[in-house]
């Protein structure tokens, strides 16, 4: 019996390997790309993304209710891999500047400014109404007119008022029923309900910690963003579960079916759930 005991052993740690492979590492594997939505460069940011699910600064000396605030942006923290509970994003300069680049076109503290203002005064969520009442409206010619007039068309942003509303528009046609097979939304109501806001305040939060971090502005200016993103939040939603949906829809009607929604939706599932998380820790509302 004893000359068969290497060949068990070994045998049952195969199993185990391959069960921890099967049902550990490669699932994350897969949220990760998913969540990224393109080829992870940096081989440390790939293995934090994959061993680690909450992503906590250690020397974090935020109170519960600076911790909540920056839990709005959660979502975008965990899928580039940076602190949720520190102003601080932990992430390398070279990323930050790759960020603020490659997704935000962002190069000097004006142009911080410059996006950090669209989004709390404008953001996506103004064209909220207008994409909504034109994607019931069935008639071709009837919606184009709809859209071509809801804007005044001596404003110097008109054709980009209209081309945002379109492009709104199209991606919300192409994810609908993603956002309901995957229980985001049942029907037209909750998408009304929901909306697009945390997207804005999401995306609000996250861009001040990154312009912060590369001293495009200051702390102060940092918290300013932030506490607007809390209070739009808390008039808006009761529950980051609630939170949590209008942030997916947001970020498919940014991005369409092809920006690696599904990702996004599993990061929303462990924050939801898992137990270091603010948001379980912390009550929204």
């Amino acid at each position: 019996m004893d000359k068969y005991m290497f060949y068990y052993v070994g045998g049952a740690f195969l199993l185990y390997i391959s069960y921890v492979m099967v049902f550990k590492i490669i699932p994350k594997i897969i949220r990760f790309f998913k969540a990224s939505g393109r080829v992870v460069k940096n081989a440390k940011k790939l293995s934090k993304g994959l061993f680690s699910r909450v992503y906590l600064n250690d020397n974090s000396t935020l109170t519960n209710l600076e911790y909540k605030k920056i839990a709005l942006g959660a979502l975008y923290s965990e899928q580039q891999t940076a602190y949720i509970n520190s102003l601080e994003t932990g992430l390398k300069e070279s990323e930050i500047r790759n960020l603020l680049s490659e997704w935000w076109r962002i190069y000097s503290s004006e142009e911080a400014y410059k996006s950090l203002e669209k989004i709390a005064n404008e953001g996506q969520r103004s064209y909220f109404d207008i994409v909504f009442k034109a994607y019931k409206i069935t008639d071709v010619n009837e919606r184009t007119n709809f859209i071509k007039t809801s804007f005044d068309i001596n404003d110097e942003r008109y054709q980009e008022h209209v081309q945002n509303v379109y492009s709104q528009l199209d991606n919300l046609r192409g994810t609908f029923s993603e956002l309901k097979e995957n229980e985001i939304i049942r029907n037209d109501i909750d998408l009304k309900r929901y909306n697009n806001i945390a997207w804005d305040c999401g995306r609000l939060v996250f861009l001040s910690r990154l312009c912060f971090d590369i001293k495009y502005i200051s702390e102060s200016e940092a918290w300013k963003y932030i506490d607007y993103a809390y209070e739009l939040a808390i008039e808006n939603f009761y529950s980051w579960k609630d939170f949590s949906r209008s942030y997916i829809i947001g970020r498919s009607m940014w991005g369409g079916k092809g920006c690696a929604n599904i990702g996004i939706m599993e990061i929303a599932k462990e924050l939801l759930e898992h137990e270091k998380s603010p948001w379980v820790n912390l009550k929204l509302k």
